[in-house]
């Protein structure tokens, strides 16, 4: 795999749209390396609702139908980082409208909590 450098950043339009090639939960965003300071997220899903992504909700022929959502988030962004949302969201098009000329890193995805503890071991530290 090969990624950019962390240092490298691309000219930012506003707003920037990103559409997923698959359908997934959003409950998160990883911003980076940005000269920005308020980042307006808008999460949207439009297409058929089937009942591995959500509830079914069907016509009276029992066709699935399609559907239209739209949640907007803002962060303030004070370092590169992880910023939880208030909800999960199931997305497939990402909008961001934001003050910032320029962006290393945006992520969006499903945030998780990973437990870690202190060492249980004493260890050697040598000079």
């Amino acid at each position: 795999m090969k990624s950019a450098a962390l240092s490298e950043t691309a000219g930012i339009t506003n707003p920037a749209v990103i559409t997923l090639e698959k359908p997934g939960p959003v409950s998160a965003v990883g911003i980076g390396n940005t000269d920005g300071t308020v980042f307006t997220i808008r999460v949207e899903y439009h297409g058929p609702l089937s009942a591995s992504d959500r509830e079914r909700i069907t016509t009276g022929g029992g066709t699935e139908i399609y559907a239209s959502q739209s949640h907007e988030f803002t962060v303030t962004f004070s370092e590169n980082g992880l910023y939880c949302l208030d909800k999960t969201v199931f997305a497939n098009r990402i909008i961001i409208s934001t003050d910032a000329r320029f962006v290393g890193r945006f992520a969006a995805g499903l945030g998780v909590r990973i437990p870690t503890s202190v060492a249980k071991q004493p260890g050697w530290k040598s000079v």
